[in-house]
């Protein structure tokens, strides 16, 4: 507990009677130290004595779900999840840090077959002043995605509701390409702003709004290549907790992930290579 009655620490039912001396106790070193081998390899994009960004890998869930059943449909069975496999990566805050927490904190959520950037927090005040920036919405955070078809146009916002809820995506095209077996023969990659955070937010309004459902989506309609799921959390931009007002911001950015290029460039060559002109000249799937 972090509550001592004459020195001693005590439960939330305990009572305190006339005399006795209250103290609150804080924590100023981790107390959890991971045993044995990694469940996976995790890279750190950023750390210091606070916070850290953390590259999720595809295919691994950040949290674990508190069910044994689905945790093992979710593959995240014998520590097999982000929550775990942080505390191998991160360095302890130093000893003596005011408010460290027990184990470093995920601040935040990607799905399960969506890769990039993850914040975390090692102390309280870090933890408390993440929170506060997603809740006011503070936090500039930007995907990519590879899209099946056309979308038209070079930017723009969609602002549609999901669950009845305010949901808006900021989006950019980045480059455009041919494909022999994928969105009727277009790819498009894009950048994603999320102004919200909603569950599957960027997924459904690139396949419900854009109607350009993301390359392996298939929940959404997207077409398989072979590789999961493209789309990749590539940056995030925040007031870092520890510094004072006015100073610049964390700014932490990544690449795509090299398969979003592979793809592109694969598929264009095929289609350059394979399609056949139509009779007015115009190149057509064969």
């Amino acid at each position: 507990g972090c509550v001592l009655i004459n020195g001693a620490e005590v439960r939330c039912i305990s009572t305190a009677g006339g005399g006795d001396l209250l103290a609150l106790q804080a924590r100023v070193s981790p107390g959890f130290s991971p045993r044995g081998k990694p469940p996976f390899p995790v890279e750190v994009a950023y750390e210091d004595e606070s916070i850290a960004v953390v590259l999720k890998p595809a295919g691994v869930c950040t949290h674990p779900p508190a069910d044994g059943e689905n945790r093992r449909r979710a593959g995240a069975s014998h520590g097999n999840s982000m929550r775990s496999a942080i505390h191998y990566a991160l360095q302890p805050p130093p000893a003596g840090t005011p408010g460290a927490l027990y184990r470093p904190h995920i601040c935040h959520r990607l799905d399960r077959p969506t890769s990039g950037l993850l914040l975390c927090a090692k102390t309280r005040h870090a933890l408390l002043g993440v929170s506060s920036a997603f809740r006011d919405r503070e936090v500039h955070k930007q995907y990519r995605a590879v899209v099946c078809g056309i979308v038209e146009g070079d930017e723009g916002e969609v602002d549609s509701p999901i669950m009845r809820r305010e949901s808006r995506t900021r989006w950019r095209v980045l480059r455009r390409g041919r494909s022999l077996r994928l969105g009727g023969g277009h790819l498009t990659e894009l950048a994603l702003f999320p102004l919200t955070g909603r569950t599957h937010q960027l997924r459904r309004h690139c396949a419900e709004v854009l109607g350009a459902p993301i390359v392996g989506d298939s929940k959404y309609g997207g077409g398989d290549a072979g590789s999961g799921l493209y789309l990749s959390a590539v940056e995030l931009r925040l007031a870092h907790p520890d510094r004072p007002p006015g100073a610049p911001p964390l700014h932490v950015a990544v690449e795509a992930p090299a398969k979003f290029g592979r793809l592109l460039a694969h598929e264009q060559q095929r289609w350059e290579r394979l399609a056949e002109p139509d009779g007015d000249g115009v190149v057509a799937e064969c």
